[in-house]
């Protein structure tokens, strides 16, 4: 399957976990052409931005794995692009999310936080998200 190219809460490995209610291995990846930004919400998205280079990691999902990805991000308010990443293992096409509303909106983000948001309020949102995961997993 293709992998998701993760810039923000997908990034942080303890936080993926909790997330996606597994392990998914990860690996530093890149794509050029997209710049994140920070949305009132405080999460994180991205815009087409031709001169950036956009830091992440390539996280392998499952079906599963994509359902509650799409479940966390509520797909249809962020929407997946493709994109080319580029790793230590060479290059790759994948997957990110791209909130439906910034183009060009939002805030630019600049630094390695996986959100603006203070840890708290990204762990207390996981937490909320979590019967949604179990019961994704669970097949319901």
């Amino acid at each position: 399957m293709t992998p998701l190219f993760a810039y923000g809460t997908f990034r942080h490995p303890a936080w993926r976990r909790a997330i996606l209610g597994a392990d998914y291995p990860a690996r530093p990846a890149r794509v050029h052409g997209w710049r994140r930004v920070a949305l009132t919400s405080g999460y994180l998205s991205v815009v087409r931005d031709e001169t950036a280079q956009l830091e992440g990691a390539l996280v392998a999902l499952d079906a599963i794995g994509w359902r509650i990805a799409d479940a966390w991000e509520e797909v249809p308010r962020y929407a997946r692009a493709d994109v080319v990443a580029d790793s230590a293992q060479g290059s790759c096409a994948a997957q990110l999310y791209v909130h439906t509303h910034a183009l060009g909106a939002g805030v630019a983000f600049e630094g390695d936080a996986c959100a603006a948001l203070d840890d708290r309020a990204v762990e207390d949102a996981i937490g909320r998200f979590a019967e949604q995961m179990r019961a994704l997993r669970a097949g319901r």
